[in-house]
């Protein structure tokens, strides 16, 4: 059994793409014997933006994780591009376990839970110019991403606006 503790995410107000988070979490083996911690060890998953799955910041890969024994990750993750993105701890540890269909012991890769305790970023910037182009936040989408009211940027800011729409009238 592994207990996680003190789960914390944080980073600057503004969030978007290139904003760094600081991830944090203690856990805690309590069971009754050590794991073997694969190469991926202690980490962070990470949903993002079209649903794209990944890991990072990997420790104690490939180390015994003894029993009553503490492991603290403290890692940084730049949001690559603006959406929304969930973020919660993990571990992967090898287990050996028997196969009847092939009648034999094999060694599996066990993950920890999947949103253990999970935290929501929502990397969509309220407003921003680019390119001669005012943006607007109006919501996050569908696929986590962020779906902006468009208009015109000027010395001044917004000229004139219109919503973005993906249907055309014909």
């Amino acid at each position: 059994m592994v207990r996680l503790e003190n789960f914390t995410v944080s980073g600057p107000a503004d969030l978007g793409k290139g904003a760094m988070l600081q991830v944090d979490f203690y856990i805690t083996n309590f069971g009754q014997k050590a794991l073997n911690l694969t190469d991926k060890g202690v980490f962070a998953g990470v949903l993002g933006p079209g649903w794209s799955e990944e890991e990072f910041g990997a420790v104690n890969a490939g180390e015994m994780f003894e029993t009553e024994q503490i492991i603290h990750f403290s890692r940084q993750f730049a949001i690559p591009e603006k959406g929304v993105w969930d973020i919660w701890p993990s571990y992967e540890f090898w287990k050996k376990s028997y196969s009847a269909v092939l009648d034999a012991n094999v060694t599996v890769r066990v993950k920890g839970p999947l949103y253990w305790q999970a935290c929501e970023i929502t990397a969509c910037p309220e407003e921003y110019c680019e390119e001669g182009m005012h943006y607007t936040l109006e919501y996050a989408g569908q696929d986590r991403d962020c779906v902006y009211e468009e208009g015109e940027c000027g010395a001044r800011g917004l000229l004139r606006k219109e919503r973005i729409s993906e249907s055309s009238s014909g």
